[in-house]
């Protein structure tokens, strides 16, 4: 699924003290600290050095996300799968681009994290309609509700645990892996 937000983090005063002992925190799964960030930075490099802006970022991860959900929900299931990986790369691309740039906002970090929710609700939705119509899998909607639920309770939990200041909260393997 597609995850993160742009922001800049918050203050360090809500942060726990790294030592050497311990490594730092992270909301970056495996997959993205070892291959979506170092793709995503130097694509939004390039990008600074054009009229993108993060939030036009943003707005076109959110339109290629909802293509791959599309392309998962005919069948297309390696093109679509290769594509939501693609997705996760560029979706990093918005946060890179507004931190080079000088352009990190509140807005863009809600919209980014508002679009992250729609495009993992894009892609659950292909898999499901999928399911349900070339499976024939009466469970399908249910799963997939269930699906959307958990993804969408991760987000909020997140959400609210930032606004009581506690931060950052991670788990072994970040939001998701990718």
């Amino acid at each position: 699924m597609v995850t993160g937000g742009w922001s800049a983090q918050p203050p360090a005063i809500h942060e726990p003290p790294v030592t050497s002992h311990q490594p730092p925190v992270t909301m970056d799964g495996i997959v993205s600290r070892h291959v979506n960030r170092r793709l995503s930075r130097p694509l939004a490099a390039g990008l600074a050095r054009t009229p993108v802006t993060p939030n036009g970022a943003t707005w076109f991860t959110l339109a290629f996300s909802l293509g791959m959900g599309a392309l998962v929900a005919v069948g297309q299931h390696v093109a679509g799968g290769i594509g939501i990986q693609l997705a996760s790369i560029i979706d990093g691309v918005d946060g890179d681009l507004a931190r080079l740039t000088g352009k990190t906002s509140r807005f863009g970090a809600a919209l980014d994290a508002i679009a992250d929710r729609y495009a993992d609700a894009a892609i659950l939705g292909g898999m499901t309609v999928y399911a349900a119509r070339f499976e024939d899998w009466p469970n399908a909607a249910v799963v997939g509700a269930l699906a959307l639920a958990g993804s969408l309770t991760v987000s909020y939990s997140r959400a609210r645990a930032e606004a009581e200041g506690v931060w950052p909260i991670a788990g072994v393997g970040g939001r998701s892996l990718i």
